[in-house]
């Protein structure tokens, strides 16, 4: 809303004054303080954009966002005005005392398993090793549970006779496995770091790879399909709204997502309409385009082909050249 007042400020002054309300016209120190908001919170806006999607991983972008905000955008310069320097100095005491260390180290994992950020250029080298460590740890602990959880199945329950083994063999035994698996987590992540860069979907690479990484898919799936906002599920419960109102509160479950489906349904069907729509407006100006083009050099064509006054019998390049020679 401040980026449309400060951009239709002639417009804006005339409708007030037209109506009389000239004075609610905000004065040069209050647009001076709006330009200063809106440079001081432009990342803010590409940020918000990038971490409220739906349809692909945004908590992985967060820990990067964060290390920029506060390494760069949000750190005062002699340029500032005084306004600004105060403006960025609240914003970065509030990140700080939102985003705590436990937060950050989440948001530090996730990153990690993202493909396209696993190398960590915002963090120092002590925080890398660090990460990778722990990473290797809960993979381990994973792969631990998950052993554990398959041999409790796998016990009779129902025969009385079989004795439990005893404490020490299984102390001994899992401590074997302990160890075998904290060295193939270890190794899991070494071969992650060394996979080459990517830049496509990361859902769509741990889909494909899952199997060479079966811990470390694991902890994907738990740290990736985290949200980066509530903002998803905002729009979820918004849509919902629409459907299950005052009219139609009896709606059967089944039925609300029937009517969900339907909508997205038809929202796809109105942007592909529209994305087609601009498709062939494009290329009907690119053809209006190229003929005119077409147009201009027959005209040309037309030009260089009329016969030089006084030589009837010449035409073509040599009465252009005739005629630019007499010119």
């Amino acid at each position: 809303m401040i980026a449309r007042v400060v951009e239709q400020q002639q417009p804006l002054f005339a409708a007030l004054l037209d109506v009389k309300w000239a004075d609610l016209f905000p004065s040069d120190d209050e647009f001076i303080t709006m330009d200063v908001y809106l440079d001081v919170t432009k990342p803010l806006v590409t940020i918000k954009e990038a971490i409220s999607a739906q349809k692909w991983v945004t908590i992985s972008k967060l820990r990067p966002l964060l290390h920029k905000l506060l390494k760069s955008h949000l750190i005062k310069i002699s340029s500032d005005t005084s306004l600004a320097k105060k403006m960025k100095s609240e914003m970065n005491n509030n990140f700080r005392s939102q985003y705590t260390d436990n937060l950050l180290l989440l948001l530090s994992k996730a990153a990690f398993l993202d493909p396209r950020l696993k190398n960590h250029p915002f963090l120092s080298p002590i925080e890398v090793n660090e990460l990778h460590d722990l990473i290797s740890q809960e993979a381990g602990q994973i792969a631990e549970s998950n052993h554990s959880a398959v041999d409790e199945i796998d016990i009779d329950t129902d025969s009385a006779a079989v004795m439990p083994p005893s404490t020490k063999k299984a102390k001994g035994k899992w401590e074997l496995f302990e160890l075998l698996s904290d060295q193939k987590s270890v190794a899991e992540v070494a071969m992650c770091l060394s996979e080459p860069d990517v830049t496509k979907n990361p859902l769509l690479w741990w889909k494909l790879n899952s199997f060479g990484y079966p811990m470390l898919s694991t902890l994907a799936k738990k740290y990736l399909a985290k949200p980066a906002t509530s903002v998803p599920s905002v729009r979820a419960f918004s849509a919902a709204g629409h459907i299950v109102n005052m009219k139609r509160a009896c709606l059967q479950p089944a039925s609300v997502n029937i009517a969900e489906r339907e909508r997205k349904e038809n929202e796809r069907i109105e942007r592909d309409s529209e994305e087609e729509a601009q498709h062939l407006d494009e290329e009907k100006a690119k053809t209006k385009k190229k003929g005119r083009g077409q147009q201009h050099l027959k005209a040309v064509s037309a030009d260089i082909a009329k016969p030089f006054p006084g030589h009837a019998g010449t035409s073509g390049p040599e009465s252009a050249i005739a005629t630019h020679l007499t010119t």
